[in-house]
């Protein structure tokens, strides 16, 4: 931790004889080394809180994964059922068509789509009820009694 060699220990060690004095350096290196160790016991347990925090902000990321990983499974299961059901409505739909259209002929459809008008001929002229309303109203006056042309 600290890059202290033999020189410096001596350096500090006569320093500390020619300031504190012989009869109380034992006991001041003795309190200095208590002082030290709760130092280190004080960082040992900042890092093993630190350790202890990053274990459980990865286990938090592993559950946060197997969280979403269930949810998205979850998901794709209902997309699935979805999708199979959609299929089997539309092969039901299918079915149920092709029994209705069974035994269907021609004149089933003709016989459907009669609506009481006649279909033109060739070579009559028809005209349209809108061009008979016009003819009559060039001859009838407003109170309804028919005007004779001048």
């Amino acid at each position: 931790m600290f890059d202290i060699g033999f020189w410096e220990l001596v350096v500090i060690g006569v320093i500390g004889i020619v300031v504190i004095g012989p009869e109380r350096l034992p006991e001041v290196v003795r309190s200095a080394l208590i002082f030290i160790r709760k130092i280190r016991r004080g960082f040992s347990d900042v890092r093993a809180d630190i350790e202890r925090e990053l274990d459980l902000d990865d286990m938090r990321k592993i559950l946060h994964e197997a969280d979403m990983r269930e949810h998205i499974k979850k998901l794709n299961d209902g997309v699935m059922n979805l999708d199979k059901e959609a299929r089997d409505l539309g092969t039901s739909i299918k079915e149920d068509l092709e029994h209705a259209y069974d035994g269907y002929t021609p004149e089933d459809a003709s016989a459907e789509a009669d609506t009481g008008i006649e279909p033109p001929t060739a070579g009559t002229e028809q005209t349209s009820p809108a061009d008979d309303d016009t003819t009559n109203t060039e001859n009838t006056s407003p109170s309804g009694t028919a005007v004779k042309p001048s």
